[in-house]
């Protein structure tokens, strides 16, 4: 997750509909390290640990002008059903983009803007992203509750183990905590991840 303590994990990447200079988005909050001035090759960078200094604030302008303008209008029930879910990961996305730092994130209105998203996708991937906000939010327990059921969706995620495995680390579960990291550390794909995830999985093995 991206607040104080981060949720340090790994990369499933969807597009962030408000231009926060980072272009592609991560996980929700597990973390987000892509191209660009707050990034490395070798490395990951969580949203704590960036320089918002270095971000694009042009394009967020830009972005905000556009959600704005998208909240006029009256289209027809099916477009507007369309316009509902990219708006919401807009908002979401703006939450983020206006912190002035981590630890001002809204992750109240986070959450209930992924509440929203969750109802009307159906989709796992909302579903694991609403998790870490609600995570955020309300307590790590909380978060984890939401985690129940998705692994028969999402089966090969080693965002979804690194994400559980946080959060058992957080409430002090160790054991537990460590299984979902080697898990995640199996399915990873990049080495800069699963040189984060094996950092994290230290962590949660010596608390």
């Amino acid at each position: 997750m991206e607040t104080t303590g981060g949720i340090g994990s790994s990369s499933l990447r969807q597009r962030d509909d408000v231009g926060t200079g980072r272009r592609r988005h991560q996980n929700e909050g597990v973390c987000r390290a892509t191209s660009g001035p707050n990034s490395s090759a070798r490395r990951v960078i969580l949203l704590p640990d960036q320089d918002r200094g270095a971000w694009h604030h042009d394009e967020i302008a830009d972005g905000l002008r556009h959600l704005d303008s998208s909240m006029a209008g009256d289209p027809d029930q099916h477009a507007e059903r369309v316009a509902l879910r990219y708006r919401l990961q807009a908002l979401i996305a703006a939450s983020h983009a206006t912190a002035a730092t981590a630890a001002d994130t809204d992750w109240a209105t986070i959450a209930a803007h992924y509440a929203e998203l969750d109802d009307l996708t159906k989709s796992p991937i909302v579903r694991l992203n609403r998790a870490v906000a609600v995570a955020e939010a309300d307590g790590p327990a909380a978060g984890l509750a939401l985690l129940d059921g998705l692994d028969r969706h999402l089966p090969r995620s080693h965002t979804l183990a690194a994400t559980r495995g946080e959060l058992l680390h957080r409430l002090g579960r160790s054991r537990e905590s460590v299984i979902e990291f080697d898990r995640a550390i199996e399915l990873v794909a990049t080495d800069a991840e699963r040189a984060h995830l094996v950092a994290r999985r230290v962590a949660a093995a010596d608390p």
